[in-house]
């Protein structure tokens, strides 16, 4: 019955997600409000998830979409961890934009998986809905940004999300999510 609901909630999210509220923020008090929650869990699984922060410039931002994106990431991470490992989440500026990279030193995504893994309902896990990284990627394009990956068996995965930051008159950002909203 909980993975019935979970499938069912995952689902409404997908096909109707809440309207976003978009406001200048900082992503990364996103990012250490995720670390601080699932802190714990880490523990318990032997992982040591570490977090270096460093200023990031303002952003528009719906803080808690940004925190539901991140926490997917992190629990994708630790899944790819059963047997404890590392979690580095590292958060800095770069050029005009910030920059949240995660970084597991799990099994590694199969090169066959990595075009498919942003793809509704593509999971390799028995328990998976297969949402999660689907509804990451469309949090992050509503704001504007975009998402990457690089995995290799045995090395590890890194996701790089990459968000604009909000210029002194706020065209670039606004115009970007403006065309985002206009698109769905």
């Amino acid at each position: 019955i909980e993975r019935i609901e979970r499938m069912i909630s995952a689902l409404l999210t997908f096909a109707a997600p809440p309207r976003s509220r978009f406001a200048p923020g900082d992503p990364g008090e996103a990012a250490e409000d995720v670390t601080m929650l699932m802190q714990r869990s880490c523990q318990r699984q032997q992982i040591a998830l570490q977090l270096e922060r460093n200023p990031l410039p303002t952003c528009l931002i719906d803080a808690e979409k940004i925190r539901q994106a991140l926490l997917n990431l992190l629990k994708n991470a630790i899944e790819a961890l059963p047997l404890g490992g590392n979690i580095t989440i590292t958060i800095r500026p770069d050029a005009e934009d910030a920059l949240i990279i995660f970084h597991d030193s799990g099994h590694g995504i199969p090169p066959n998986d990595l075009p498919l893994i942003f793809e509704p309902f593509f999971t390799r896990k028995g328990a998976g809905t297969g949402l999660g990284l689907s509804i990451t990627r469309r949090i992050i394009e509503e704001h504007g940004g975009s998402i990457s990956v690089e995995s290799a068996p045995g090395q590890g995965t890194t996701f790089m999300i990459r968000l604009p930051a909000l210029k002194s008159d706020g065209s670039k950002v606004a115009e970007k999510i403006l065309l985002n909203e206009l698109q769905q």
